[in-house]
């Protein structure tokens, strides 16, 4: 049988990329998010691994684009509330696959994080 670790395993993950899978489908209305309550349940888990200097990388996805560029699913504003309740950057990146996530998450600092375009 298999033991998944729990992150709170004193997992050594300095220097470590981490890729969190989370629920950001939070309202939008005129790029302005109106409830954020998915957003501020996942600061702890994020400032956990901040703390812990993992290079963090986030997908989410939001409504149902169907595979399709749909500008208002964009997780960009999403991207700017986490930075403000974080009080640093978080790169947003207009993909979610592809050459530019790949080079991006090589590079990325640690203790920084990188959102993902919507994955939907």
């Amino acid at each position: 049988m298999i033991k998944i670790k729990r992150l709170d395993d004193n997992l050594n993950i300095e220097g470590k990329r981490v890729l969190l899978r989370v629920d950001f489908n939070v309202p939008i209305n005129n790029g302005a998010i109106t409830e954020d309550s998915r957003i501020e349940k996942v600061l702890p888990t994020i400032k956990f691994l901040i703390g812990k200097k993992a290079k963090i990388i986030i997908i989410a996805h939001l409504g149902r684009p169907k595979g399709k560029i749909v500008p208002r699913l964009t997780l960009k504003p999403i991207a700017e509330k986490l930075s403000a309740y974080l009080n640093q950057d978080v790169v947003f990146l207009n993909e979610s696959i592809g050459s530019l996530v790949i080079e991006n998450s090589k590079k990325i600092p640690n203790g920084k994080i990188i959102l993902l375009e919507n994955i939907r």
